[in-house]
């Protein structure tokens, strides 16, 4: 079974060297006058956690080793050109091939995973010709809670 493992940018100051936690969970509580707390359960205890912070991790490594988090910035630089994707979890409508036995040749799927969005468009995942995805060549940068100059930059 998959461990679904959550990350959430505390809203208290926390003794560590970072503000982010990981989880397991996360409760949203709405008040009557409309705003909301954002709960990430944690083996070690409860936190307040900014709602916007919070992404799944996604499975992958950058190139670093490091877990892609869903919300994270990275870096792919490809025959000498630089890219910067921001990284989300998300539906999308494809057109694939059919199967040859099929009436028409091509049908419209829709396929929930990771993305990389980039200029407009949410690239999945590529492997080239050697069997190498495009995340073993990433590097996380930063994410689009701490860091959303990045992405403005890379526009």
């Amino acid at each position: 079974m998959r461990e679904i493992k959550l990350r959430g940018y505390s809203v208290e100051r926390l003794c560590a060297d970072s503000q982010w936690v990981e989880g397991f969970g996360v409760m949203t509580t709405e008040y009557a006058n409309g705003t909301k707390d954002y709960t990430m359960f944690t083996y070690y205890g409860n936190y307040q956690v900014y709602g916007k912070s919070v992404g799944q991790c996604t499975g992958l490594h950058d190139k670093n080793g490091k877990e892609i988090f869903e919300g994270d910035i990275v870096k792919l630089e490809f025959d000498g050109i630089e890219r910067i994707f921001e990284v989300g979890i998300e539906t999308v409508v494809r057109e694939v091939k059919s199967h040859p036995s099929f009436a028409d040749k091509y049908a419209k799927v829709a396929i929930t995973g990771v993305v990389f969005k980039w200029e407009g468009f949410q690239l999945f995942p590529c492997v080239d010709y050697q069997g190498m995805s495009d995340t073993e060549r990433m590097e996380i940068i930063g994410n689009i809670f701490e860091n959303p100059e990045l992405l403005e930059v890379a526009k």
